[in-house]
Protein backbone atom coordinates (compact mmCIF):
# COMPACT_ATOMS: atom_id res chain seq x y z
CA UNK A 1 0.00 0.00 0.00
CA UNK A 2 1.38 3.38 -1.02
CA UNK A 3 0.62 6.81 0.37
CA UNK A 4 1.14 10.19 -1.24
CA UNK A 5 0.63 13.33 0.85
CA UNK A 6 1.23 16.75 -0.71
CA UNK A 7 0.68 19.98 1.23
CA UNK A 8 1.34 23.39 -0.28
CA UNK A 9 0.76 26.37 1.99
CA UNK A 10 1.85 29.83 0.88
CA UNK A 11 5.65 29.44 0.43
CA UNK A 12 6.02 26.02 2.14
CA UNK A 13 5.56 22.57 0.66
CA UNK A 14 5.42 19.17 2.32
CA UNK A 15 5.52 16.12 0.07
CA UNK A 16 5.55 12.65 1.64
CA UNK A 17 5.49 9.52 -0.50
CA UNK A 18 5.61 6.07 1.08
CA UNK A 19 5.58 3.13 -1.32
CA UNK A 20 6.29 -0.37 -0.02
CA UNK A 21 9.87 -0.12 1.39
CA UNK A 22 10.78 3.29 -0.08
CA UNK A 23 10.01 6.72 1.34
CA UNK A 24 10.38 10.17 -0.17
CA UNK A 25 9.91 13.18 2.13
CA UNK A 26 10.36 16.68 0.76
CA UNK A 27 9.79 19.74 2.93
CA UNK A 28 10.31 23.23 1.59
CA UNK A 29 9.61 26.04 4.04
CA UNK A 30 10.71 29.59 3.29
CA UNK A 31 14.49 29.26 2.71
CA UNK A 32 14.98 25.76 4.19
CA UNK A 33 14.58 22.38 2.52
CA UNK A 34 14.54 18.87 3.94
CA UNK A 35 14.64 15.99 1.48
CA UNK A 36 14.74 12.42 2.77
CA UNK A 37 14.73 9.45 0.39
CA UNK A 38 14.86 5.91 1.72
CA UNK A 39 14.79 3.17 -0.90
CA UNK A 40 15.57 -0.43 0.08
CA UNK A 41 19.16 -0.24 1.51
CA UNK A 42 20.05 3.30 0.34
CA UNK A 43 19.23 6.62 1.99
CA UNK A 44 19.57 10.17 0.72
CA UNK A 45 19.05 13.01 3.20
CA UNK A 46 19.45 16.59 2.06
CA UNK A 47 18.84 19.50 4.43
CA UNK A 48 19.30 23.07 3.30
CA UNK A 49 18.58 25.69 5.93
CA UNK A 50 19.61 29.30 5.38
CA UNK A 51 23.37 29.06 4.66
CA UNK A 52 23.95 25.48 5.93
CA UNK A 53 23.53 22.19 4.09
CA UNK A 54 23.57 18.62 5.32
CA UNK A 55 23.67 15.87 2.70
CA UNK A 56 23.84 12.25 3.81
CA UNK A 57 23.86 9.43 1.27
CA UNK A 58 24.06 5.82 2.40
CA UNK A 59 24.02 3.26 -0.40
CA UNK A 60 24.85 -0.38 0.32
CA UNK A 61 28.39 -0.22 1.86
CA UNK A 62 29.27 3.39 0.89
CA UNK A 63 28.40 6.60 2.71
CA UNK A 64 28.67 10.21 1.61
CA UNK A 65 28.13 12.91 4.23
CA UNK A 66 28.46 16.55 3.25
CA UNK A 67 27.84 19.32 5.77
CA UNK A 68 28.22 22.95 4.81
CA UNK A 69 27.53 25.41 7.61
CA UNK A 70 28.44 29.06 7.22
CA UNK A 71 32.18 28.95 6.32
CA UNK A 72 32.88 25.32 7.39
CA UNK A 73 32.47 22.11 5.41
CA UNK A 74 32.59 18.49 6.49
CA UNK A 75 32.69 15.87 3.75
CA UNK A 76 32.95 12.20 4.71
CA UNK A 77 32.95 9.49 2.06
CA UNK A 78 33.24 5.85 3.03
CA UNK A 79 33.20 3.41 0.13
CA UNK A 80 34.08 -0.24 0.69
CA UNK A 81 37.61 -0.09 2.24
CA UNK A 82 38.45 3.57 1.41
CA UNK A 83 37.54 6.70 3.35
CA UNK A 84 37.75 10.35 2.39
CA UNK A 85 37.20 12.94 5.13
CA UNK A 86 37.46 16.62 4.30
CA UNK A 87 36.82 19.26 6.95
CA UNK A 88 37.13 22.93 6.14
CA UNK A 89 36.42 25.23 9.07
CA UNK A 90 37.21 28.93 8.85
CA UNK A 91 40.92 28.97 7.86
CA UNK A 92 41.77 25.32 8.74
CA UNK A 93 41.39 22.19 6.62
CA UNK A 94 41.62 18.53 7.54
CA UNK A 95 41.71 16.03 4.69
CA UNK A 96 42.05 12.33 5.49
CA UNK A 97 42.05 9.73 2.73
CA UNK A 98 42.40 6.06 3.56
CA UNK A 99 42.34 3.75 0.56
CA UNK A 100 43.29 0.09 0.97
CA UNK A 101 46.86 0.26 2.43
CA UNK A 102 47.61 3.96 1.75
CA UNK A 103 46.70 7.00 3.84
CA UNK A 104 46.84 10.69 3.04
CA UNK A 105 46.28 13.15 5.89
CA UNK A 106 46.48 16.87 5.22
CA UNK A 107 45.83 19.38 7.98
CA UNK A 108 46.04 23.08 7.32
CA UNK A 109 45.33 25.24 10.35
CA UNK A 110 46.01 28.97 10.26
CA UNK A 111 49.72 29.13 9.24
CA UNK A 112 50.65 25.47 9.94
CA UNK A 113 50.33 22.43 7.70
CA UNK A 114 50.64 18.73 8.46
CA UNK A 115 50.74 16.35 5.50
CA UNK A 116 51.16 12.64 6.14
CA UNK A 117 51.16 10.15 3.27
CA UNK A 118 51.56 6.45 3.94
CA UNK A 119 51.48 4.29 0.83
CA UNK A 120 52.48 0.64 1.04
CA UNK A 121 56.07 0.79 2.47
CA UNK A 122 56.76 4.53 1.96
CA UNK A 123 55.83 7.45 4.20
CA UNK A 124 55.91 11.18 3.58
CA UNK A 125 55.35 13.50 6.54
CA UNK A 126 55.49 17.25 6.04
CA UNK A 127 54.83 19.62 8.93
CA UNK A 128 54.97 23.35 8.45
CA UNK A 129 54.21 25.37 11.56
CA UNK A 130 54.83 29.10 11.63
CA UNK A 131 58.56 29.37 10.71
CA UNK A 132 59.54 25.69 11.24
CA UNK A 133 59.28 22.76 8.85
CA UNK A 134 59.63 19.04 9.40
CA UNK A 135 59.76 16.82 6.32
CA UNK A 136 60.22 13.08 6.76
CA UNK A 137 60.25 10.75 3.76
CA UNK A 138 60.69 7.02 4.22
CA UNK A 139 60.59 5.03 1.01
CA UNK A 140 61.64 1.38 1.05
CA UNK A 141 65.27 1.52 2.37
CA UNK A 142 65.88 5.30 2.08
CA UNK A 143 64.95 8.07 4.49
CA UNK A 144 64.97 11.84 4.10
CA UNK A 145 64.41 13.96 7.21
CA UNK A 146 64.52 17.74 6.95
CA UNK A 147 63.84 19.92 9.98
CA UNK A 148 63.95 23.69 9.73
CA UNK A 149 63.14 25.52 12.93
CA UNK A 150 63.76 29.26 13.24
CA UNK A 151 67.52 29.61 12.45
CA UNK A 152 68.52 25.91 12.75
CA UNK A 153 68.32 23.16 10.14
CA UNK A 154 68.69 19.40 10.42
CA UNK A 155 68.84 17.42 7.19
CA UNK A 156 69.32 13.66 7.35
CA UNK A 157 69.35 11.54 4.20
CA UNK A 158 69.84 7.79 4.38
CA UNK A 159 69.71 6.01 1.04
CA UNK A 160 70.82 2.38 0.80
CA UNK A 161 74.46 2.49 2.08
CA UNK A 162 75.02 6.28 2.04
CA UNK A 163 74.11 8.85 4.69
CA UNK A 164 74.09 12.64 4.59
CA UNK A 165 73.55 14.52 7.85
CA UNK A 166 73.64 18.31 7.87
CA UNK A 167 72.98 20.27 11.04
CA UNK A 168 73.10 24.06 11.07
CA UNK A 169 72.30 25.67 14.39
CA UNK A 170 72.94 29.38 14.95
CA UNK A 171 76.70 29.79 14.23
CA UNK A 172 77.73 26.08 14.26
CA UNK A 173 77.53 23.55 11.46
CA UNK A 174 77.91 19.78 11.42
CA UNK A 175 78.04 18.04 8.05
CA UNK A 176 78.53 14.28 7.93
CA UNK A 177 78.55 12.39 4.63
CA UNK A 178 79.05 8.64 4.50
CA UNK A 179 78.89 7.13 1.02
CA UNK A 180 79.97 3.52 0.48
CA UNK A 181 83.64 3.48 1.69
CA UNK A 182 84.24 7.26 1.95
CA UNK A 183 83.36 9.61 4.82
CA UNK A 184 83.37 13.40 5.05
CA UNK A 185 82.81 15.03 8.43
CA UNK A 186 82.93 18.82 8.73
CA UNK A 187 82.31 20.56 12.04
CA UNK A 188 82.39 24.35 12.35
CA UNK A 189 81.65 25.70 15.78
CA UNK A 190 82.24 29.37 16.58
CA UNK A 191 86.01 29.81 15.95
CA UNK A 192 87.01 26.11 15.65
CA UNK A 193 86.78 23.83 12.66
CA UNK A 194 87.21 20.08 12.31
CA UNK A 195 87.35 18.56 8.84
CA UNK A 196 87.79 14.82 8.45
CA UNK A 197 87.88 13.19 5.02
CA UNK A 198 88.34 9.44 4.53
CA UNK A 199 88.12 8.29 0.93
CA UNK A 200 89.17 4.78 -0.12
CA UNK A 201 93.02 4.88 0.03
CA UNK A 202 93.41 8.53 1.12
CA UNK A 203 92.92 9.92 4.57
CA UNK A 204 92.92 13.53 5.70
CA UNK A 205 92.34 14.73 9.25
Amino acid sequence: MSRTNITRSLTGETNITRSLTGETNITRSLTGETNITRSLTGETNITRSLTGETNITRSLTGETNITRSLTGETNITRSLTGETNITRSLTGETNITRSLTGETNITRSLTGETNITRSLTGETNITRSLTGETNITRSLTGETNITRSLTGETNITRSLTGETNITRSLTGETNITRSLTGETNITRSLTGETNITRSLTGRQI
